[in-house]
């Protein structure tokens, strides 16, 4: 992947930890949400509300 050979264990290993990621994190809940409908139904949550005390 990425131009990177699959017989360069030292730079293949350390791609493997990498996400790459694109949502919503929420930082007072520590949770993160791949698209807007799921964000918007935490934010409704109890738990969500609850950790804004």
């Amino acid at each position: 992947i990425y131009g990177i050979s699959h017989g360069d264990r030292g730079v293949s290993s350390a791609l493997d930890i990498l996400v790459p990621k694109a949502g919503f994190f929420c930082q007072i809940c520590s949770l993160f949400y791949a698209d807007e409908p799921s964000m918007i139904n935490h934010c409704r949550t109890s738990l969500h509300r609850q950790n804004m005390e």
